[in-house]
């Protein structure tokens, strides 16, 4: 998880980054904390560059929305 927030510290949008905090919350049972992630993704992403998440962070969002496992 470091080396996620690491990253996220230089490039706040970096979805990959993103996407793997939300994974690593989720194996902690953690998914209320995973979906927060996305919604701080999706923030950001609007905010600074004006896009929507990538499909890959959208259909892990449905996943963690949804119970499916991660």
């Amino acid at each position: 998880m470091s080396y996620a927030y690491r990253m996220l510290a230089h490039d706040p949008c970096r979805e990959e980054a993103h996407g793997t905090l939300m994974r690593c919350f989720a194996r902690r049972n953690q998914r209320t904390q995973a979906l927060r992630q996305f919604d701080l993704c999706c923030t950001l992403l609007r905010r600074d560059l004006s896009v929507e998440p990538m499909p890959e962070l959208l259909a892990l969002r449905e996943k963690l929305a949804t119970g499916q496992p991660i």
